[in-house]
C-alpha cells in the first residue's frame, strides 16, 4: 500500500428520514414520523399512508402487516411505479445462474421497452403492480412471497410527490385526498443516494472521493459494498492517479430501470481494459470469493456473451445519438 495518508469524501449524499424533517409541509396536529418509530408503535391508527415507493417505504408495509395491520387500512403514495430486483436471482445455484444467463443473453431486444420486458420475462425484474407500468428502479432487492404481500395493498395513489399532510386530506403534485383524523403518515421520501451531476476523479491529489463506478459485480446484491471494494483494489495497485482513474471510471446513479440494459456493456468495456494490464482476474477472483461474482464471469457460451454484450453497446449507442 501507499506510505501517503489518503483522505477520503464521497459524492454519494445518504439521506436517512429520521435525520431530516419531511421536505414536504406538515400541518400542526398532523402525525408524521420516520420509519424508525415504527418499532416503538403500541397505539393502533384508524389508517396508515406510507409516503413513498422505495425500499425503506416496501420494508414499511411488509412490517405494518407482519404485525397484524389489515392490507385495507394501508394507503401507499407512490411517485411512480417501480421495477424491483428478484431475490432469487442472487441466492440461485452456479447451474441454474448459468441456465438463467443463457435464455436471458439469447433473446433479441434494441430498445429499452423490449429489454426490461425480456427482464421480467425471466424474473429478473418485477413489476409490483402488474397494470402499471415502471419508470423506476430503486434496486430494491425482494422475495416473490415479499412482492405478493404488496400486492395486497389495494390503496395506491398515484397523483404525485407529497407537497403537505393535513389533518384530513394529503395534497400531493397532481390532486388531494382525504385522510380520516388522526391517521399516521410513515415518511419513506428519502433518497438512498444523490451523486453529484459534475463527476470529479475518485483518485486526485491523494483523495478517494467515493463513488459509484465501472467495473461492478453486475448481478452482486451488495453493489455498493462491492464498488467500495474495487476502489480500494485500485487505489493498492503500484499505478499513478490518472491510470486509477482509468482503471475506476465514475458514473451518476439514478433510477433510471434502462441503465441495468447499459450496464453489461459499460462492465465489459472496463473488463477488457483491465485484462490488458492483467490484474482483472485477480480482482474476480477476490469479489467471488465474497459474494459479489459478476454475470460476466459466468460460465456461459461466449458467442451469447459477445451477443448480449453487442446488444447492450447498440442499446448505450442510440441512447446517446437520441440526446
Amino acid at each position: 500500500l501507499h506510505s501517503f495518508p489518503t483522505r477520503r469524501s464521497s459524492d454519494l449524499k445518504v439521506e436517512i428520514p429520521v435525520l431530516r424533517p419531511p421536505p414536504y409541509l406538515v400541518s400542526a396536529g398532523a402525525t408524521v414520523v420516520p420509519p424508525n418509530y415504527l418499532f416503538s408503535l403500541e397505539t393502533e391508527f384508524p389508517a396508515y399512508y406510507v409516503l413513498g415507493a422505495g425500499k425503506t417505504a416496501m420494508d414499511s408495509i411488509l412490517w405494518l402487516m407482519s404485525r397484524g395491520v389489515p392490507a385495507d387500512l394501508v394507503h401507499w403514495i407512490v411517485p411512480r411505479d417501480v421495477y424491483v430486483i428478484n431475490r432469487t436471482c442472487h441466492e440461485m445455484p452456479d447451474k441454474d445462474q448459468k441456465r438463467l444467463l443463457e435464455a436471458l443473453w439469447a433473446e433479441e431486444w434494441s430498445t429499452g421497452k423490449q429489454g426490461l420486458n425480456i427482464l421480467e420475462k425471466h424474473s429478473m425484474v418485477s413489476r409490483i403492480f402488474a397494470d402499471h407500468e415502471p419508470t423506476s428502479c430503486k434496486y430494491a432487492i425482494l422475495s416473490q412471497t415479499e412482492i405478493a404481500e404488496l400486492r395486497k395493498v389495494q390503496n395506491v395513489v398515484r397523483l404525485g410527490h407529497v407537497q403537505k399532510v393535513g389533518l384530513d386530506s394529503i395534497t400531493l403534485q397532481h390532486g388531494s385526498i382525504p385522510m380520516p383524523a388522526g391517521a399516521l403518515c410513515i415518511d419513506c421520501t428519502a433518497c438512498a443516494f444523490h451523486s453529484r451531476k459534475d463527476r470529479r476523479p475518485i483518485f486526485s491529489d491523494k483523495r478517494i472521493t467515493l463513488q459509484c463506478c465501472v467495473p461492478s459485480p453486475l448481478g452482486s446484491a451488495s453493489v455498493w459494498s462491492a464498488m467500495a471494494a474495487t476502489t480500494a483494489f485500485v487505489e493498492a495497485q503500484p499505478m499513478r492517479e490518472d491510470e486509477k482513474n482509468i482503471l475506476c471510471t465514475p458514473i451518476i446513479t439514478n433510477d433510471d430501470p434502462e441503465l441495468i440494459l447499459a450496464g453489461l456493456y459499460l462492465n465489459d468495456k472496463k473488463r477488457q481494459h483491465w485484462e490488458r494490464l492483467g490484474i482483472y482476474e485477480v480482482w474476480s477472483k477476490r469479489m467471488g470469493a465474497r459474494g459479489w461474482a459478476s454475470w460476466l464471469d459466468v460460465e456461459v457460451d461466449p458467442s451469447l456473451r459477445a451477443r448480449a454484450v453487442a446488444q447492450s453497446r447498440q442499446f448505450v449507442f442510440t441512447k446517446r445519438e437520441q440526446r
